[in-house]
C-alpha cells in the first residue's frame, strides 16, 4: 500500500523529472537552473508539503 508521504515524494519527483526534461529543450536552460529545479521541486517541496500535512493531521 502506498502511503501519503511516499505518494507526495513520488509525485514531486516525477514533476521535477518532467520539468528537467522539458527545460533541457530550452536554449536558456543551464546546469545551475537544472540543479535548482531538481533540488527545490524534487527535494525541498515534498519535505515542506509532508511536514504541513503531518502538522495538519495532528490537530
Amino acid at each position: 500500500m502506498l502511503s501519503r508521504e511516499n505518494a507526495v515524494i513520488l509525485g514531486f519527483g516525477a514533476l521535477a523529472l518532467g520539468l528537467a526534461i522539458f527545460g533541457s529543450e530550452l536554449p536558456w536552460w543551464n546546469q545551475t537552473l537544472f540543479l535548482l529545479v531538481v533540488i527545490v521541486v524534487g527535494i525541498l517541496a515534498p519535505l515542506a508539503v509532508n511536514d504541513y500535512l503531518d502538522k495538519r493531521d495532528r490537530t
